[in-house]
């Protein structure tokens, strides 16, 4: 195991992606824990306030993001919402960039005209969500889990750590 640190400091390529494939599978393993985890949080139909698209000049282009807010209640409590997702996106670009944040909003589910279903974390009803991750998203992160694995098997084969 020396070896290998002595490899990192060196700058060895073979050490740094062992390195680097070992964090995102960990990153990637958390991140899924996290996405099946949400999709069990209990749920309440709330009341949506707003669901645009913000627009920002950076001066290297416009920056697109979802603005919402939502009101629900838990426990008798009522409570205020900011989040549309867990993994939300941002864009940058034209009418393509900011297409692809639109798309977020119609993944909220409603059941009236401002009706939503929001989903909030047990012992934590603060900490909500509209969206829930899908089965894309998770299937990403596995392949990102996968990649990982390939990279650590790989450069852990070269610098003869396995």
């Amino acid at each position: 195991m020396d070896t290998f640190f002595i490899k990192l400091q060196a700058g060895d390529p073979y050490a740094i992606g062992l390195l680097l494939g070992t964090l995102i599978s960990l990153s990637a393993i958390g991140h899924f824990v996290s996405l099946l985890t949400l999709r069990k949080w209990p749920t309440v139909w709330g009341r949506l306030e707003r669901a645009d698209v913000k627009s920002t000049d950076t001066g290297f282009g416009a920056r697109h993001s979802v603005d919402v807010e939502y009101h629900y209640t838990v426990d008798g409590q009522e409570y205020t919402g900011k989040r549309l997702s867990k993994v939300p996106y941002n864009a940058k670009g034209g009418d393509g960039a900011r297409k692809m944040v639109e798309r977020q909003l119609l993944q909220i589910e409603r059941r009236d005209d401002d009706q939503v279903k929001v989903h909030y974390k047990p012992g934590e009803p603060e900490l909500a969500y509209l969206v829930v991750p899908g089965k894309l998203q998770a299937f990403w992160t596995l392949f990102c889990f996968v990649g990982g694995v390939a990279v650590v098997g790989v450069c852990g084969g070269v610098l003869g750590v396995f």
